[in-house]
């Protein structure tokens, strides 16, 4: 049993369908060949390759893009990240090796200072010693222990 079907049709693609029947059903009629046959084929043909997963329909395509888009955008988007990250890691290593520096500097600064008040300490007990003339120890004593208490509390600058 056959049943008349008519249905609007893009004129490329009733050229493709003309094209295909002609190569496969020709006859001598004003398509050149046999339109029947040639739709049913390209029909049972599509069918199948739907039925079978052989062939994939334009949604299939545009999610399949769109599954590909997204997975390159996320690419995208973790290599940006590594590369910020890497930025703010040599940034902050960087702040790192300068706060160290400033600490060591800082550091040799109070060391500096206290040897600084060492000798003065040294250069007191000498005065008092050569002004005692003959070292009396209190004396001297007296003259070394007040100044120790800068030693604990330097000033800074």
């Amino acid at each position: 049993m056959t049943t008349p079907m008519t249905f609007r049709c893009p004129d490329d693609l009733l050229s493709l369908v003309d094209s295909f029947g002609q190569e496969h059903f020709p006859t001598n009629n004003a398509s050149g060949c046999d339109s029947s046959k040639t739709l049913i084929v390209i029909l049972e043909a599509g069918l199948n390759s739907l039925s079978d997963g052989t062939a994939q329909s334009k949604t299939d395509e545009i999610q399949v893009l769109q599954q590909v888009l997204q997975e390159a955008i996320a690419q995208e988007v973790k290599l940006s990240v590594r590369q910020e990250l890497a930025e703010v890691r040599q940034s902050l290593d960087q702040r790192i090796v300068h706060l160290e520096q400033e600490q060591t500097r800082y550091n040799l600064e109070l060391v500096s200072s206290k040897l600084e008040l060492l000798c003065q300490c040294l250069g007191k007990i000498e005065s008092a010693i050569a002004r005692s003339g003959s070292g009396s120890a209190p004396a001297v004593l007296e003259i070394a222990v007040q100044p120790k208490d800068d030693l604990y509390n330097p000033v800074k600058s």
